[in-house]
């Protein structure tokens, strides 16, 4: 069963989000173009994700509205040369950690997270950017799907 969404953004029709992939110059894939759709961000009630040894916490899902602090444009500046590029900041954590979303070639569609706490002194080291980054789902539907209520 999948999670519901608390406080959704503003809903956006496809033409909204296919100008987002033209500032992007990338094609989103299309489970999240749905969510983008559906929901817009938001805060999912079933919000703990298991992975790497640990239970994650999503605290809320980054949408698409100008002005807002969880805008995802907004995020993916801010956090430019700290997160690898061709990653999209999808969810945030409530430590200042983030879930990605990628939309590199050969990983399109994975969803990865980025442990702030990790890191690297250096972010500018390409090889570096990368050594706090964890591939937790192969899909944004994995990656929903999987979502719990804490027992």
């Amino acid at each position: 069963m999948s999670p519901t969404i608390q406080y959704p953004g503003p809903a956006l029709s496809d033409r909204e989000i296919a100008a987002f992939e033209r500032r992007l110059d990338a094609r989103l894939p299309h489970d999240y173009r749905v969510f983008l759709r559906e929901f817009n961000g938001g805060i999912p009630d079933a919000c703990y994700f298991s992975a790497l040894h640990d239970r994650l916490l999503v605290q809320s899902f980054s949408r698409l509205a100008p002005g807002r602090r969880d805008d995802l444009e907004t995020i993916t500046r801010s956090f430019e040369g700290r997160i690898p590029s061709s990653f999209l900041p999808i969810a945030l954590d409530p430590q200042g950690s983030m879930f990605l979303l990628s939309l590199r070639e050969g990983t399109r569609g994975r969803v990865y997270f980025w442990d702030q706490e990790r890191e690297p002194e250096d972010p500018t080291d390409e090889l570096a950017s990368f050594s706090n980054v964890y591939e937790i789902a192969p899909s944004f539907t994995d990656f929903f799907g999987a979502l719990y209520v804490s027992q």
